[in-house]
């Protein structure tokens, strides 16, 4: 038998790992937006600017995506104006790790978008769910 605590736990942890399965497809959609769009400016211009682009446009995808598949709220203009908020941490990440697997590592433009934008996932969700949702649900 488990305490009503107890109970409240397991289905928060339940509750959570659906939310991260969602958040985690919600990503990869994200993310494979992020990488058509950014190899399809790069040939057109350098790739930081082909990075900041693809990834200005995938804000919006992300927004509604998170809204109505990861947290089920309800897209609104407080939320929209707000929600940036989460991506500038995450931009900042990627485009410092950009900037290091390429210039700091030589590694190619292509491989090192990507690579940053799974790094970047885990702090992205907390953001997002703290300006969306209103807390973390601990």
């Amino acid at each position: 038998m488990t305490s009503e605590r107890e109970g409240r736990g397991a289905g928060w942890l339940d509750g959570r790992r659906g939310e991260w399965a969602r958040y985690g497809g919600v990503g990869l959609i994200n993310t494979f937006s992020y990488y058509v769009l950014f190899r399809v400016l790069h040939p057109f211009m350098p790739y930081l600017i082909a990075h900041t682009i693809a990834f200005a446009l995938c804000i919006v995808i992300s927004f509604f995506l998170n809204c109505a598949f990861t947290f089920r709220v309800a897209p609104t203009w407080w939320r929209f104006i707000r929600f940036p908020l989460s991506t500038l941490t995450t931009f900042t990440v990627m485009t410092l790790g950009v900037s290091v697997l390429v210039e700091g590592v030589g590694a190619d433009p292509n491989v090192a978008s990507l690579v940053s934008a799974l790094a970047a996932v885990p702090l992205s969700y907390v953001i997002s769910r703290l300006l969306l949702v209103g807390h973390l649900g601990l």
